[in-house]
């Protein structure tokens, strides 16, 4: 999987005792010879990727190296988990097809969600699996919950029959679009400049990296002297990681559910504290 990835994941696979690989990613997300060196040395199962809005970071997995995942796959026998709750929150720039439009070798399983473009409460999801595995997941999810709940199936597909997703989502899109550009301008005003930040196109978060080396940082501890001094929280990187120690020096921020007025505020806090953090270094 990318390092870092989405928490939730890696700490599900952890208690299914499942050995998990970490794959270097840049801006345009995994780096492929790294991946293709830890396929060919751990020859693994299966690749798990979020390629658009990656949570964490905020990146997206550029066409080529979608096209590229997609023929490792075939190559090396591999299926791809490809979860993709966040690509219909674009704002900016041009869509990229999933990869599951380059599987050639029917090798990657494509998981959406709609808790994301319909409702944060709605844990409804949908999957699109090889045809080998259909009966076995089927038979999982059966084990693992007996029966999604059949009101929350009625009211997602009454709002589809009524043609009312892509309303939804246009609303969500500008919403979110307005709140990730009044916190980017605050950024570039209150942020030091040693911080870089990912220049997120969509989704819901972006990611900053501190000017602290790993070994001499502690994201966690400086949240809660953050929460003393200023009142602001941020996410602590630690858990993303398959090696926590690698999050030492890296925040995620969620620009969807701060309201829009106090935005700015709270960057400026945090602004500030980070500015004095980094000075003690």
């Amino acid at each position: 999987m990318e390092n870092p990835t989405f928490g939730g994941t890696t700490s599900q696979l952890d208690v299914a005792r499942v050995d998990m690989v970490g794959v270097d990613a840049d801006d345009d997300g995994v780096i492929i010879e790294d991946l293709e060196a830890k396929i060919k040395e751990y020859k693994p199962k299966a690749f798990y990727v979020i390629p658009t809005f990656q949570n964490p970071t905020g990146r997206t997995l550029s066409l080529e190296r979608r096209k590229r995942v997609a023929e490792l796959a075939a190559q090396y026998d591999m299926y791809v988990i490809e979860d993709d709750p966040y690509s219909d929150l674009r704002f900016s720039g041009e869509a990229l097809p999933p990869i599951k439009y380059f599987d050639k070798g029917d090798r990657v399983i494509l998981v959406c969600s709609f808790s994301k473009v319909l409702s944060p409460g709605m844990r409804l999801a949908l999957m699109i699996p090889p045809a080998e595995l259909y009966d076995a997941l089927y038979y999982i999810k059966s084990c693992t919950d007996l029966h999604t709940p059949s009101l929350t199936q009625l009211v997602a597909a009454e709002f589809l029959n009524r043609g009312l997703l892509d309303g939804q989502i246009e609303k969500v899109i500008a919403m979110y679009k307005d709140r990730w550009e009044k916190m980017e301008r605050a950024m570039r005003e209150y942020f030091p400049s040693e911080l870089k930040w990912v220049d997120t196109k969509g989704g819901m978060f972006t990611w900053l990296s501190l000017p602290i080396p790993s070994k001499d940082c502690d994201s966690i501890k400086m949240l809660g002297d953050c929460l003393d001094s200023c009142g602001v929280a941020y996410m602590p990187t630690a858990s993303f990681y398959i090696n926590p120690e690698d999050g030492n020096n890296t925040i995620r921020l969620n620009f969807t559910s701060a309201p829009y007025e106090r935005i700015e505020e709270g960057i400026e806090k945090l602004g500030g504290f980070l500015k004095n953090e980094i000075a003690k270094h």
